[in-house]
């Protein structure tokens, strides 16, 4: 991606630099988070520290759906893939077990 120097100055395109960097290093950390914690989960036998780790991958597709807004090419397509995206987080928190301690259903 090649960009004139006049919008490399813009402030606003250095603070979306920075978001989409912050980010992927939220990405980053919740898939770190999920294997750590699932792993020891399964290790300890603690379906706590499993669910945990479930969550953190909810929060990587959600983290995914951010990025996806931010990255300058986004409006292509953007409702379907935003629907597609909606979906995918949906399908996700319906597969995985629910961590919120509610055992009234």
């Amino acid at each position: 991606m090649t960009l004139d120097t006049d919008t490399q100055r813009d402030p606003r395109w250095r603070l979306l630099r920075s978001a989409i960097r912050l980010e992927y290093a939220t990405i980053r950390w919740n898939i770190g988070e999920a294997v750590l914690t699932i792993s020891l989960g399964v290790v300890a036998g603690s379906l706590a520290l499993i669910g945990f780790g479930s969550v953190s991958i909810i929060e990587v597709f959600a983290s995914s759906v951010v990025v996806w807004h931010l990255i300058p090419s986004h409006t292509i397509h953007i409702t379907d893939s935003t629907a597609r995206r909606v979906r995918q987080v949906i399908v996700e928190r319906k597969l995985l077990p629910d961590t919120s301690g509610d055992t009234n259903g």
